[in-house]
C-alpha cells in the first residue's frame, strides 16, 4: 500500500569513524600530486643491497648467526644514518641482505663506504634497490621437511639430555 513505512529501507545513520573514512577515501581520490621532477629519487632508493655477505649454509649449522648479522650491519650501518629496518635473506643463495636507511643521501653514503669491502672473508657487492627484485626464496616441500626432521631430532635431543630439579 501507498505510503506504508518500513524502518529496514531507511538509510542508516553513519558513525563518524565511517564518516572519517569515507571522507579519506573521496580526498585519496580527488587528490592532484605533481608528478616527480627530473631529479627527484624513488624512495624505493633508500634500500641498499648487499650481495655476498655469507653462505646460506652457515645458518643451517647455527641459525643464531641470522640475528647476529642482523645486529652487525644495523650497528655498522648507523655510522651512515637511522637505519629503518635490516633484513638477511638467509635462504638466497648470493647471501643477500639488504638495509632500508631513512634517507636516500644515507643509502648512497653507504654503497660508497661498503661496495668492495671484505666481511667474512668475501667481498661485499652493494648497490641501491631497483625497487622491483625479490630476494625472498622460499623453501620446497623437501626441504621444509628435512628441516622439521631436524628440528624433531634437536628437541629429542635436548628433552633427553636434560636432567631434572630433585623436590625437596
Amino acid at each position: 500500500m501507498k505510503g506504508d513505512y518500513d524502518p529496514s529501507k531507511k538509510p542508516r545513520k553513519k558513525k563518524p569513524k565511517d564518516k572519517k573514512k569515507m571522507k579519506e577515501m573521496q580526498n585519496k581520490l580527488l587528490d592532484w600530486r605533481p608528478e616527480r621532477g627530473e631529479g627527484e629519487r624513488g624512495s624505493f632508493e633508500r634500500t641498499v643491497v648487499i650481495k655476498n655477505m655469507f653462505d646460506p649454509k652457515e645458518f643451517e649449522k647455527d641459525a643464531s648467526l641470522i640475528l647476529e648479522y642482523q645486529s652487525d650491519l644495523r650497528e655498522e650501518c648507523a655510522k651512515f644514518g637511522a637505519v629503518k629496518k635490516v633484513v638477511v635473506y638467509d635462504r638466497n643463495p648470493e647471501g643477500v641482505a639488504t638495509v632500508t636507511f631513512q634517507e636516500v643521501q644515507m643509502g648512497d653514503a653507504c654503497v660508497a663506504a661498503f661496495n668492495g669491502r671484505w666481511f667474512a672473508g668475501r667481498q661485499l657487492a652493494v648497490s641501491t634497490w631497483d625497487g622491483k627484485t625479490k630476494y625472498s626464496v622460499q623453501e620446497s616441500d623437501v626441504e621444509r621437511e628435512k628441516r622439521l626432521q631436524q628440528w624433531d631430532a634437536f628437541l629429542e635431543k635436548g628433552s633427553s639430555g636434560r636432567t631434572e630439579p630433585d623436590e625437596h
